[in-house]
């Protein structure tokens, strides 16, 4: 027993260790955790109190009712404009223009969404952006995808009709 005592300190220190992580997660974990669910409850309220960043698809149609018009008879009808534009607050607040919005025609940001990916549903349209603009004859074997090949053949409101 003479030579155990070495594990004897060890189980005790491992108990102590065990018991102030214990006591400890008693004054590190806010009351409120787990009232309602796996996050801090309180949390919503200092979320709620932040300043409201993105607005919506409607809230763009009060100005621009003849893109929204456009882009709800489309095939992007689903997809809100702050996707391929920037958030509401970075062009407008409180129904007035700050700013120039946004907006990008790369083909980068087409391929977000239309670039062929094995884990997309094959229903999606997708393309591999070379082989596309070689077979509508844009593009020759060899040339690179320029910047900004989506728009001359797609709409940016209604891709499904040129610009």
């Amino acid at each position: 027993m003479q030579h155990t005592k070495h594990l004897w300190r060890a189980g005790l220190l491992v108990i102590a260790f065990g018991l102030s992580l214990l006591f400890g997660r008693h004054f590190l974990i806010p009351a409120s955790f787990g009232a309602e669910g796996y996050y801090r409850a309180d949390s919503r309220a200092e979320l709620m109190a932040l300043p409201l960043v993105h607005g919506g698809t409607r809230s763009c149609a009060e100005c621009h009712e003849k893109e929204q018009a456009e882009h709800d008879s489309s095939k992007h009808a689903g997809v809100s404009c702050e996707v391929c534009h920037a958030p509401l607050a970075d062009h407008a607040s409180g129904g007035k223009k700050t700013a120039v919005m946004p907006s990008s025609l790369s083909q980068r940001l087409c391929n977000l969404c239309h670039l062929k990916l094995v884990a997309r549903p094959a229903a999606f349209p997708q393309i591999v952006p070379q082989d596309h603009l070689i077979a509508t004859g844009a593009l020759e074997p060899g040339e690179a995808v320029p910047d900004r090949a989506c728009g001359p053949c797609h709409g940016t409101h209604k891709p499904d009709q040129s610009n």
